[in-house]
C-alpha cells in the first residue's frame, strides 16, 4: 500500500539542512509554519499537477528530487520576503544621485509588489516538465 504523501509534507527541516543544503538562517518552525503557502506556489507552478496527484507519482526520482529543492528555495524566497508576499514599493526609490550623477524616473514594478516565484524554484521545476503540462501536447 502506497501511502501518498502532500506536497507540504515532502520536505522538512532535515531535508532543507542536509539533502539541498539551505544556507539561509531558516528555523523549523519556518518551514512548518510556510510549508502549505510554498506546496500551493509550487502546485501553480506547475499548472496544478499535485490537486490531482502526488509527489510520489512522478516516474523518476530526479523529478521527486527537484520537486523537494524547489520546494526549499520557494521557502528560501518566502523568508527572504519577510514572510510577506504582498510587500508594497512604497518605499522604493524614484532616482538615485552619486556624485554629479543623478538618474530619475525608476519606478516599482507595475503593480508595486514584489514577486513571490523564486526564479530558482523555477530553475528546479525546467527539467521536471512540470511547467509545460498541458501545453499543446498531442
Amino acid at each position: 500500500m502506497m501511502v501518498i504523501v502532500e506536497l507540504f509534507e515532502a520536505i522538512d527541516f532535515d531535508f532543507y539542512k542536509n539533502q539541498y543544503g539551505g544556507t539561509v538562517n531558516i528555523d523549523e518552525d519556518f518551514i512548518t509554519n510556510n510549508s502549505h503557502q510554498a506546496a500551493d506556489l509550487i502546485n501553480e507552478f506547475c499548472n496544478y499537477y499535485f490537486d490531482c496527484h502526488s509527489i510520489d507519482e512522478l516516474p523518476f526520482e530526479q523529478d521527486k528530487a527537484n520537486v523537494k529543492k524547489a520546494m526549499c528555495a520557494q521557502l528560501e524566497h518566502l523568508f527572504e520576503l519577510g514572510g510577506d508576499t504582498e510587500l508594497t514599493g512604497q518605499n522604493a526609490p524614484t532616482g538615485v544621485q552619486v556624485g554629479n550623477f543623478t538618474m530619475s524616473g525608476m519606478k516599482p514594478n507595475s503593480t508595486g509588489i514584489k514577486s513571490v516565484r523564486s526564479d530558482k524554484a523555477l530553475q528546479y521545476l525546467r527539467p521536471t516538465g512540470l511547467l509545460y503540462r498541458g501545453v499543446g501536447q498531442w
